[in-house]
């Protein structure tokens, strides 16, 4: 069993003498390895799906106004906007976003800590064409 709760099962190799040969087991690994580049493609799929509550129609839109990959570019966005965090650093520390979730369109919830403080923080953003995206901390908190 894999972590996606699935189990492989080949065909058992045929009874007769002449059924073991090298292409029934060539067979077997080209099977195996299939279904494990399935399997990879799922895990890969909702890893970047993960974090994110935007759907298809979300990301289309997100699309027809610039932003390529939506998820990717808008949390290297905020990612660029450290200023957002309302809070200073202790113990001269850098504050620096932790998870960034994007809920549905426009707004953001992110962490972020310093490495002594942590917080967390939603934002609104806008998109303009080009793409530019616009930050607009609505609420912020120290935890």
């Amino acid at each position: 069993m894999d972590s996606l709760g699935t189990t492989l099962s080949l065909p058992p190799p045929p009874v007769e003498p002449w059924g073991r040969d090298t292409v029934y087991w060539q067979f077997v690994a080209t099977a195996a390895r299939l279904q494990s580049r399935r399997w990879q493609n799922a895990v890969q799929h909702w890893a970047q799906a993960r974090g994110t509550l935007l759907d298809e129609i979300d990301v289309e839109e997100l699309r027809k106004a610039g932003v390529a990959d939506p998820g990717r570019q808008l949390r290297d966005s905020l990612s660029a906007h450290p200023e957002l965090i309302p809070f200073d650093p202790v113990l001269g520390g850098t504050m620096r976003y932790g998870d960034i979730d994007l809920l549905q369109p426009s707004f953001v919830f992110a962490e972020f800590d310093d490495g002594h403080i942590n917080g967390s923080m939603l934002l609104e953003y806008r998109v303009e064409q080009g793409p530019r995206i616009h930050w607009h901390r609505l609420w912020a908190r120290l935890n």
